[in-house]
This record gives structure tokens, sequence and C-alpha cells, in this order.
């Protein structure tokens, strides 16, 4: 499907001090850390923006809470109705006040530029999402030259998100990337079918939708921020039984919606490949079986558009 871009209604080419962003920080039992993320999102040198923390955790965290008290920047919602990553984005959508959605893992550390190098990035004509740089502190820098793609024969992304090189791209990384309110609105949301597990996958398919519609995604190296890996907390899984279903599910998904017929076989031929070899490494059979009941969930979910609980549905402008 391709759109007429002028009927978005998106400030492209407009200043930039006078775009407001909503900053987007999904927690679950990572006090320290999300306390951190927060105390320098509010060292962000743009003028306009808002920080709503989505916390999952079992009990409301008494600082983040009581920050939210004293900040009015700073907008607390303790969760108790669901736990997932696309569940927590949409919710953020359906209370934020600003056009532009800026989503953030809560184990990161950023500079005073992250939010202004993100809303530059989206005034660019055409640009739908900005995809974010990510440096790990745990892995030696590499500086990639090529763009972040989607191989559909594969069923995979590819590339890495930490060239200094801007670039247009076909993903974005979950912990670091801004889009539009309205292009939220209008392509459905993020697919809540898509929380199995560590809720891979679900970033890509709201990248894809996106693309479809004619928008671009545009890797900018400025929107740079720190990933910690927290190593407990969030939406870890440890369980390989478990984690491997998970990834099932959710690729299945991805192809079932985003494939060609004739791309399909070869595609979930390399997915069952992965899942015999996590089972060697495992020493574990169960995990080939845990992989196809995953992928056959994640077809028939493929089936069907989005669910979003919010009740944001595709619409064409």
């Amino acid at each position: 499907m391709t759109i007429d871009r002028n009927a978005w209604n998106i400030p492209w080419g407009s200043a930039p001090d006078q775009v407001g962003v909503s900053v987007v920080v999904p927690t679950l039992e990572r006090s320290d850390y999300a306390m951190d993320t927060v105390r320098d999102l509010l060292e962000q040198n743009h003028p306009l923006y808002e920080i709503l923390i989505v916390d999952q955790s079992d009990s409301p965290d008494e600082a983040l809470a009581s920050l939210a008290k004293q900040i009015g920047s700073i907008r607390y919602f303790p969760i108790s109705s669901f736990k997932g990553l696309p569940e927590a984005r949409n919710f953020a959508h359906s209370v934020a006040k600003y056009p532009v959605l800026l989503y953030v893992d809560d184990d990161i550390r950023c500079t005073p530029d992250l939010v202004s190098e993100h809303v530059h990035g989206l005034l660019q004509p055409g640009v739908g999402i900005v995809a974010g740089s990510i440096d790990n502190p745990y892995v030696a820098h590499r500086d990639n030259v090529d763009p972040p793609l989607f191989r559909p024969w594969r069923g995979e992304p590819t590339g890495a998100f930490a060239g200094s090189a801007p670039m247009d791209a076909d993903h974005a990384p979950g912990g670091n990337f801004s889009t539009w309110k309205s292009i939220v609105d209008r392509v459905g949301g993020f697919d809540e079918q898509l929380n199995r597990g560590a809720a891979l996958y679900e970033e890509l398919e709201f990248c894809l939708r996106v693309r479809e519609v004619g928008l671009r995604i545009r890797y900018v190296p400025t929107a740079r921020l720190t990933h910690l890996a927290a190593p407990a907390g969030g939406c870890r899984v440890h369980d390989v039984h478990q984690y491997c279903r998970g990834v099932a599910n959710n690729r299945a998904l991805v192809m079932r919606r985003h494939l060609r017929w004739y791309q399909q076989p070869t595609a979930f031929g390399r997915l069952m490949a992965n899942g015999c070899a996590f089972a060697l490494r495992h020493r574990s059979p169960r995990v080939i079986v845990e992989t196809l009941v995953g992928a056959l969930d994640g077809v028939q979910s493929g089936k069907h558009l989005p669910h979003n609980r919010f009740h944001v549905s595709p619409k064409t402008p």
C-alpha cells in the first residue's frame, strides 16, 4: 500500500524546538537502572518533552513514584494489568501528549542531546522512524557500514546499529528508536501477539508496517546511547525452551504477515535449522519441539491484524 505523504499531517521541515517529545521508558524489576536512565533523560537539552515511565514490576517503585511527584515532566504509571513491551508501548501511546514518541530501554545511559538528535532525524522529509545508535560497553566497537536490513528469504533482520554514517534502514533497535504518534495511530500500534518470551521482533514487525505504507526509516548515528544490558529484570528469558518457543512464535508471525508465499519455505526452513542448532548446543531435543510449536502458533497469529488492547485501529490517510 502506498500513501500520499502529505496526508500524514506531520510537520517535516519544522523548527525542532517546536516539536514536543514523549520519551517512553518501559521498566520491569530494574529500580536502580531505571533511576539512572531517568536522571540522564532529565538532563536533555530539548526544550519540550515529557518522560513516561511504564512500570510493570510486581510492586510500585517508591523512588520513581516520588521523583515523578517532584518533577512535572515525569509521569509514572505502575501497571498490574499486563506485562510486555508491545503492551507498554501501546499504553504509552494512549497517554502521551506530544507528537513524537521516543522509546528507550530502562537500562541505558545517554548524553543530553539524545532527544534533540531524534527530533532532527524525524523532521527530514518522509521519515517515519528514526533508528538510533547503541553502544555496548561489553563489546568492542565496530564501525558498521552496512545498513540494517530485513532479509525476506531468511526471515531475519541483519545489520548493527553502531556505524558512524547516517543511512536509510529497514528496521530500528527496540531500545532506541522514535516515531510520530500519528504513524502509530495509522498502522495500528504494536502487535501484542509479539509479547512471547523476550518479545523479540516486535519492533521489527512495526517497522515493516511503517515501510509498507511508504515512509522512511532513517538511521541517525548521533542519536546515540549506551545499553548496559542489565543481567536481571526486563523481559529476559533464562529457560532455553521458553526462549526458543517465544522466538519461533514471533519470527513466524513476522514471516507469515510480511513474506511472499515463495519466500516462506526457505525462511521457515532457516527457523527450524536454528532450532536444531539450539537443541544440539543445549543437548535438548525438546528445543526442536518447542520451536515447531512456537512457529505454528506464530503462523496462526500472523493471519490476523495486529492486536492492540488500547484500540488503535489501522487507518489509511
